[in-house]
């Protein structure tokens, strides 16, 4: 599979910049934020009205800068205008602090509207639309029961419900402005309980569409309304225990109680701005965190489709790479993949380079909102791509290098074999015969001398020969082998055998050099004096060998990696490796290394 691995750029972004629209959104809710705060301060109705015209400025302002958010991160959405008109709706529900009938029934009238607003908005959230007939007939349902009790409520009751906890008066509130018909007060607490209770089912309705719609959808969709839900119990258990308690008692007055109220209420604005990014979060923590832990070898197009599905929550997703080869798009396996429609229930997001195609992440349709998340994935996905290709033709390349030196061992120990030490045997022999046929005793004797240098120069061959590829190695493994160069080594050194046994040839030529080398180093700055234990293992799938010496030792940091320490660290890097180099002055040194068999 040709692949294109090469670092990526996202095709386009979703977003060109913020409409001026956005901008007048957020100067008016600023405003909106400050009138209602000061109607509520400045109230004569409202206990703690001070500390509460400053709980719902902010809470105004949370909803519209909420709502400004969403609008500017997704201008085709139509979320972040409905959350900015529930910030509106609340300036409304102000006027209940106002001392005058007509403004206080206004205000009321805006809190019931608002009940119902709310009930739309959070069963559209977080698509800023109604999908589902259920989702509808509910809206529908709370809208038609509200605006039927509220007709009887301003036609007949002349004193209205108590209205929200951060606006409401405790006593000798204002009349209902609107009253048609006149009634005794017991019809009109009748209508406030019936109200009360009415607005407490909306509530729990609201809440059971939420869990309901979460159960049914995937996972990218409930880490959006998981937030929701939450904060909806929390207002909908203080909302509803206030209104009801107002109703069938007197209003609570005590400032601990609102404040409560009052996080009930904050907790919203703040759920629907945490559900929106939350699946961002959390994509963004898991990526990072995989990036820090996984090694480039194990970055596999397998494994890269099955991390990007669990962090993006969605069970169904695809990645495809671009294949050269092929002319179009492959799955994971290689095979020619196709691109969804655009009329498929699934999206296809598309990440190019220098205008090419390079990736295509097939997704749930839900994760088109929020396409700056699944871009930023997909480009940091090929960069882990084409880290792991680029690292695996640096280890293939260095493999090669190393196989071509151990092809170059082998041919020149052939030769010297075959070559060379065989013409010194050749010569050794005839100088023996010519030394027995001499007559003079001085030139037998010559003839016998140029026969031992011979013999040693042979004698030298053959120890070359056999350090350029051992053959107790090949024949025995490398713990014979070392053994056997810890037989006739100048210090004192332990083997320590621990059931190494056999592994591929590459791998055994890997860990011998390196031990060899060590072994060289630690004769070379200990002295004859340094005792050396070398240690070798197998654990689960990996040869693990270490060389710890007492010499004098050294520091890493500040010595740096010598020619010998480059070499070590180059052959079992060749072999998929790693080795570790600890050492300190005056506290001798370790090198441990750890090759896969495979």
């Amino acid at each position: 599979m040709s692949t294109h691995a090469a670092p990526a750029e996202a095709a386009e972004r979703l977003t060109t910049g913020a409409p001026r629209s956005v901008a007048l959104l957020a100067l008016a809710g600023a405003s909106a934020s400050v009138l209602a705060g000061w109607l509520v301060w400045q109230s004569p109705l409202v206990p703690h009205a001070h500390v509460l015209g400053v709980a719902k400025g902010l809470l105004l302002a949370g909803y519209v800068a909420v709502g400004v958010y969403s609008w500017a991160r997704r201008p085709t959405s139509r979320l972040g205008p409905l959350i900015a008109g529930a910030g509106f709706i609340f300036t409304a529900t102000a006027l209940t602090a106002v001392d005058r009938p007509l403004p206080y029934t206004v205000g009321r009238v805006a809190l019931a509207a608002l009940i119902v607003y709310f009930a739309f908005l959070f069963a559209s959230f977080p698509r800023g639309r109604l999908l589902s007939p259920v989702e509808r007939r509910f809206v529908g349902a709370a809208a038609g029961v509200s605006i039927v009790l509220w007709t009887l409520l301003l036609v007949f009751a002349q004193q209205l419900p108590h209205g929200g906890p951060l606006s409401d008066c405790t006593a000798d509130c204002p009349d209902n402005a609107l009253q048609l018909v006149g009634t005794s007060d017991s019809v009109s607490r009748a209508l406030g309980i019936v109200t009360s209770y009415i607005t407490a089912l909306i509530a729990v309705g609201v809440i059971v569409l939420l869990a309901r719609k979460a159960v049914g959808e995937p996972l990218v969709r409930r880490r959006a309304l998981t937030p929701l839900i939450v904060a909806s119990i929390f207002f909908a258990a203080t909302f509803t225990t206030y209104s009801v308690i107002s109703e069938t008692a007197s209003p609570p007055t005590g400032l601990g109680f609102h404040i409560a109220l009052a996080l009930g209420a904050v907790a919203v604005p703040l759920a629907l701005l945490f559900g929106q990014v939350r699946g961002r979060l959390i994509a963004t923590s898991a990526m990072w965190r995989e990036m820090s832990q996984i090694a480039p070898q194990n970055v596999t197009p397998a494994w890269l489709q099955g991390f990007l599905s669990d962090t993006l929550g969605d069970p169904s997703f695809e990645l495809a790479f671009w294949s050269d080869e092929h002319s179009g798009f492959v799955d994971v396996a290689g095979e020619p993949f196709d691109l969804p429609s655009p009329t498929a229930p699934r999206s296809v997001t598309l990440i190019a380079r220098r205008g090419l195609p390079s990736l295509a992440l097939v997704h749930d349709i839900a994760l088109n909102e929020d396409l700056e998340m699944v871009q930023g994935l997909g480009v940091t996905a090929a960069a882990l791509l084409e880290n792991a290709t680029l690292v695996g033709e640096l280890r293939a390349s260095r493999a090669r290098i190393v196989e071509s030196v151990e092809q170059e061992r082998h041919r020149l120990e052939r030769d010297l074999h075959d070559g060379a030490q065989q013409r010194l045997t050749t010569i050794q022999i005839k100088l023996a015969v010519a030394s027995e046929e001499a007559e003079q005793s001085a030139l037998r004797a010559e003839l016998e001398e140029l026969a031992a240098e011979t013999a040693a120069a042979a004698s030298e061959l053959r120890a070359v020969a056999h350090g350029i590829y051992p053959p107790l190695l090949h024949d025995a493994g490398v713990a014979p082998a070392l053994r056997a160069v810890a037989g006739r080594a100048p210090i004192r050194i332990r083997m320590v055998d621990r059931g190494v046994g056999r592994a591929p040839a590459g791998v055994e030529l890997a860990v011998y050099y390196c031990a060899l080398e060590a072994l060289q180093n630690a004769a070379k700055h200990g002295g004859p004096d340094v005792q050396v234990v070398v240690t070798l293992a197998r654990a689960s799938d990996e040869v693990v060998f270490e060389v710890r010496d007492d010499g004098p030792g050294f520091d890493p940091g500040s010595d740096g990696d010598g020619i010998g320490l480059v070499s070590m660290r180059d052959r079992i890097g060749a072999v998929g490796g790693r080795l570790e180099v600890r050492s300190a002055p005056g506290a001798g040194t370790s090198v441990r290394g750890m090759v896969p068999v495979s």
